[in-house]
């Protein structure tokens, strides 16, 4: 058997300990590389990002005026179906209103005429009424004049005179009330 070598570990350790330092130096190079590097990326997404929103925000601006846009144009056109038929409402009317009072002229004109021939025939019935009563009443006084005394023909006389009062008041309620049932 040959007799080993002997190795110094000094040495050995010495370059193991360098080894590993430079492997720890680029570890935390790449590591600070790739930090600088995700800030950048996270610098350059942040950018991106803003000018994305206020894309978003100009196209959401302009959604919302369309919107309101088309909103307005719907309430307009509403609006002017809605005044459009408030004026055919306001025509027919006038012309229902025109015709309402033609008619109530008409009818007026017609109750007046009518009234007016209700109350010459009444008055004509009235006094032939009157005039027969009259000549009854003349006859009715000649014989009491002829038959009796003065104290009997003066209670009759009173008692004619308010039988005809009573009779006359009658006739003309009855006409005011006939007048009355025509003008309604």
């Amino acid at each position: 058997m040959t007799p080993m070598r002997s190795i110094d570990p000094t040495v050995n350790t010495v370059a193991l300990v360098a080894a590993e330092t430079r492997r720890q130096d680029d570890l935390r190079s790449a590591e600070v590389r790739r930090l600088d590097d995700l800030r950048t990326h996270q610098v350059n997404c942040d950018k991106e990002n803003q000018v994305l929103l206020k894309d978003l925000s100009v196209a959401n601006d302009k959604r919302v005026d369309a919107i309101f846009l088309s909103e307005s144009r719907r309430i307009d056109a509403l609006f002017a179906k809605i005044t459009a038929d408030v004026t055919i409402a306001s025509e027919k009317t006038a012309t229902s209103a025109a015709t309402l009072a033609a008619s109530v002229a008409t009818n007026a004109e017609t109750l007046r005429s009518q009234v007016a021939i209700t109350s010459a025939s009444t008055t004509a019935a009235i006094t032939q009424l009157g005039e027969a009563l009259g000549k009854r009443i003349s006859v009715v006084e000649q014989n009491q004049y002829s038959a009796g005394g003065a104290s009997i023909q003066h209670g009759q006389e009173v008692q004619t005179s308010r039988w005809i009062i009573g009779l006359i008041v009658m006739l003309i309620i009855a006409a005011a009330g006939f007048v009355g049932h025509l003008i309604r």
